[in-house]
């Protein structure tokens, strides 16, 4: 019994070895015949069809496909569709596109279902594809075109030449793309067009009418994700990278912009229409109308933003996360006024865009802001240079909780840096503001501005430890002005020679000015007007031309250990129709026919301690 029931175990074990060893067999055949690698090199100068015969040989996506196309000239009569797992290396190949319909090279979709998986694992290397046979042709075109795919990657290629309306590279939901060393320009008429166009344009999957193609298409809403355009340069084109469509509740995602460089082109470099967990980093960007723009609307425009397909908004990010970072931007100019900003990042108050860092960028001359920001709640704008603007160096309008922090501002037109419009909980904090107000067309340009626009009032304002210069200004331009506002701290800054006053301070409700440096002024050095309740403390001020603090019309007024020193026959402190003010432990040295402390119109006010020289 013994020897039979070992037998049966023994021939069991066998016939279990051999079930597995043949499928162990079967499997590594079959998983060796999906990873064959293959190459083709076709014949030099070969026609389309036989480019395409190459192609078909991975129809199936069996092999790893490397199609070559040896150096020469090729001529293309219409699309190549490439499958999965396939490698087109065309370097040294300039490949021309004679018809203008379809893209010159398209992902081939084979019953698509959606999602990111209809194709996958495409690689182009070099060639030159140029589509200049068709740059007159009316209709839009794309060079490269990649719909519902995962893992493209595109390098040292030359992509050119293409009529308006029309992109070199489209993703339509795609991830995990790279396209790396690439050069892109040639767009018809790009200096006058009226329909701009990015050269590498991120879509989503939405509609035939948005995304273009001649395949059949599962219109899913499928955003694109993880794409990487790095070392490039894109240049004599309408617009550089981007989106200029958005779905209501669709984002781009993970989006990463590197060290490319962007010139000569006649609208934005870079715009991210409805992206978060992106990145805009080491870019150079010269002589656009704006160079990068982060928005999910723009004020007074509707733009094309269209609803879901099934009618399900998703839940806006509460951040979007986007960092615009090292990027240095140069001639940015509109003669329409529309853009001329470096750097613009915008939201209306339905879809804000909060959570943007605009950080270490070097900005200079442009026809408008250097930093402007709506709707962006929460921005960080950190350590930027901005020089040579026509308008304010950095605007927040409608942006609450902005922190302004480290940045070098100079040469403006208008104010250094301005907070208006319902700007709530911003600081600006340890700046560096030197010649602004350029502009001999209107008296209210400052270093740092606070002032109320389109009705709204800007409140809970901390302006604290910047270092303002007024050398070179013009005429009646203050260091420091808050108006019209709520709520406004300003504390330890270091104002030097302004021409007009060193902070000025109207119709505040519950202004603190304490512990600033004042002077040199060549008007008051310091004046609150208008103000419901005022502390004035600690202030240091010297060199000043006209009087030193004068408070106006504020209740609660409240004036103390301020050292006030006067280079002209003027006033030390000037209290005027302040009901209980508070006048005490002020040190003021002032010349011989100047008055220390004059005090009219002040009912119930308290003079105690002070001591003038």
């Amino acid at each position: 019994m013994k020897n039979k029931f070992g037998k049966k175990i023994l021939l069991s074990m066998m016939v279990l070895f051999l079930s597995f060893s043949f499928g162990f067999f079967l499997n590594t055949k079959e998983s060796m015949a999906k990873t064959t690698e293959k190459t083709i090199t076709v014949t030099k100068g070969c026609t389309y069809k036989e480019v395409q015969e190459a192609l078909d040989e991975n129809a199936s996506g069996k092999y790893k496909l490397t199609v070559k196309l040896p150096r020469g000239t090729y001529k293309f009569q219409g699309p190549l569709y490439v499958y999965p797992n396939t490698t087109i290396i065309a370097t040294g190949s300039r490949i021309y596109k004679e018809k203008a319909n379809g893209a010159m090279v398209e992902s081939k979709l084979v019953k698509d279902k959606g999602g990111y998986n209809t194709n996958h694992d495409i690689t182009i290397i070099g060639g030159a594809w140029d589509s200049t046979p068709t740059k007159n042709n009316k209709s839009g075109t794309e060079t490269f075109r990649f719909i519902h795919s995962n893992n493209i990657t595109i390098k040292n290629a030359t992509l050119c030449n293409v009529p308006q309306g029309s992109h070199l590279i489209v993703f339509a939901g795609v991830k995990n793309a790279v396209v790396e060393n690439c050069n892109f320009y040639g767009y018809k008429n790009y200096k006058k067009t009226n329909v701009p166009k990015e050269a590498i344009q991120l879509d989503i999957c939405h509609s035939v009418v948005l995304v273009p193609t001649q395949q059949t298409v599962k219109w899913d809403d499928l955003p694109c994700e993880n794409i990487t355009i790095k070392n490039s340069k894109f240049h004599e084109f309408s617009r550089g990278i981007g989106s200029h469509t958005a779905i209501n509740g669709k984002l781009h995602s993970n989006v990463k912009i590197l060290n490319n460089k962007f010139y000569n082109l006649s609208e934005a470099a870079i715009k991210l229409y409805n992206y978060k967990n992106s990145r805009v980093e080491g870019n150079s960007i010269n002589n656009t109308k704006v160079g990068i723009l982060a928005y999910t609307a723009i004020e007074g425009t509707s733009g094309d933003f269209f609803q879901p397909l099934n009618k399900k908004v998703g839940k806006l990010p509460s951040n979007y996360n986007i960092v615009i970072k090292k990027n240095t931007i140069k001639n940015s100019k509109d003669t329409k006024n529309v853009f001329g900003d470096a750097i613009r990042v915008s939201g209306i108050s339905s879809r804000q865009i909060p959570g943007v860092t605009i950080k270490q960028n070097k900005l200079y001359n442009t026809s408008r802001y250097g930093i402007y920001t709506t709707y962006a709640r929460g921005v960080k704008i950190d350590g930027n240079t901005v020089q040579k603007t026509e308008k304010d160096g950095i605007e927040l309008i409608d942006t609450v909780n902005a922190n302004v922090i480290n940045n070098t501002v100079s040469n403006t037109k208008l104010n250094a840096i301005a907070v208006s419009s319902g700007s709530n909980c911003a600081t600006v904090t340890n700046n560096t503001v030197s010649s602004y107000g350029l502009s001999q067309k209107s008296g209210a340009m400052y270093g740092i501005m606070v002032w109320k626009a389109k009705g709204k009032s800007s409140k809970y304002i901390v302006i604290k430890g910047n270092k303002v210069n007024g050398k070179g200004s013009l005429n009646n331009r203050d260091g420091i002005r808050a108006t019209a506002s709520e709520y406004v701290y300003i504390k330890s800054n270091t104002i030097k020679n302004p021409d007009g006053h060193g902070v000025y301070v109207e119709a505040v409700k519950a202004a603190s000015v304490k512990s600033n440096n004042i002077s040199n002024s060549n008007n008051v050095g310091l004046i609150v007007v208008n103000c419901n309740g005022a502390n004035v403390e600690s202030n240091s001020l010297s060199g000043i031309k006209s009087d030193g603090i004068m408070v106006q019309f504020t209740s609660s007024a409240n004036i103390k250990s301020n050292t006030v020193k006067l280079s002209a026959d003027k006033t030390g402190i000037y209290v005027h129709g302040c009901a209980g003010a508070k006048i005490m432990s002020n040190k003021i040295s002032c010349k011989t026919k100047s008055s220390g402390v004059i005090i009219a119109e002040s009912p119930n006010h308290v003079n105690s301690g002070n001591v003038v020289y």
